[in-house]
């Protein structure tokens, strides 16, 4: 049911680093096993509050798309974004938090096509290395670590109906695995292949709700 499928993936360095002449990117190997023809729209060091949400809804090709994956934000958190809470709603020409711009760009892809299916992905935490490592016990300026950030950007997407695949609980990779990353939070091409794997397997869990165009 996956093959030829039409998907798009928006993301992070994690995604963008699939691209020709980049490694670590899962985008190198879902294609693959999935069968889907994934157009890569990740943009390295992005954050959702900002130029991640304007490639979403900048984006004109949702209408042959039948698979959305979002992954991301550990710019956000990194970068102390104000996180907000999961019931928050996005605000025209406002400062918005993490949450509610994660909100907004759901409703803004299913606007476009209400036939997609999208997946929120969460990544892992990273390997130890220096003091200012993306690990899973950091916190960030407001005092929350990855593990808090995530937990309500995922309510987010489950009140919405929306599949969430937990790469730093279902992944095995953090700082405990540091064969599976390059630097802090950026995975090897081992780490990448095990990102796909993951990812890959969340997708599948929801295989019967994805049915090809006749």
């Amino acid at each position: 049911k996956w093959q030829g499928l039409n998907a798009v993936a928006f993301g992070t360095s994690l995604t963008y680093r699939s691209m020709p002449g980049s490694s670590g990117g899962y985008l190198n190997y879902l294609p693959k096993l999935s069968g889907m023809e994934i157009d890569n729209q990740g943009l390295g060091n992005s954050r959702i509050v900002s130029d991640m949400m304007a490639k979403i809804t900048g984006y004109t090709e949702y209408a042959d798309k039948r698979v959305v994956i979002l992954e991301g934000f550990v710019n956000d958190w990194a970068k102390n974004s104000p996180l907000g809470t999961y019931t928050d709603v996005y605000v025209t020409n406002e400062d918005n938090s993490t949450c509610a711009c994660v909100r907004q760009a759901i409703e803004y892809v299913y606007a476009q096509n209400p036939n997609i299916t999208m997946f929120l992905v969460l990544d892992s935490y990273g390997k130890h290395g220096s003091a200012s490592d993306e690990t899973s016990t950091k916190k960030n300026a407001a005092g929350l670590t990855q593990y808090e950030y995530y937990e309500e950007i995922a309510k987010v997407a489950e009140s919405m109906g929306i599949h969430v695949i937990k790469l730093y609980a279902e992944s095995g990779m953090s700082e405990r695995t540091p064969g599976y990353f390059i630097d802090n939070i950026h995975p090897s091409p081992a780490g990448a292949k095990q990102t796909a794997n993951i990812i890959w397997c969340g997708i599948k869990r929801w295989l019967p709700n994805v049915i090809p165009e006749t």
